[in-house]
């Protein structure tokens, strides 16, 4: 089977989640996956969350994608 999305409901809507544990759980198996295309996980986390830090501080004039790429790069 080929899936197009995997939609995830981070804010608990539909389901009791704890943010926390799927942070971590998630940041881990991300790390994981990236390390082979030679991403140190001790710079790509703190380089990740300043991507997440520059889209939610986005003013609008770009898109987030955009946002979190000026940074993450």
């Amino acid at each position: 089977m080929n899936y197009e999305a995997i939609l995830f409901d981070l804010d608990g809507t539909l389901l009791g989640i704890d943010t926390d544990d799927f942070t971590q759980h998630y940041i881990k198996l991300l790390v994981s996956y990236m390390a082979p295309f030679g991403y140190d996980p001790h710079e790509f986390v703190p380089t990740m969350w300043n991507g997440v830090q520059a889209m939610v501080q986005n003013d609008g004039t770009k898109t987030n994608i955009d946002r979190f790429y000026d940074v993450f790069r």
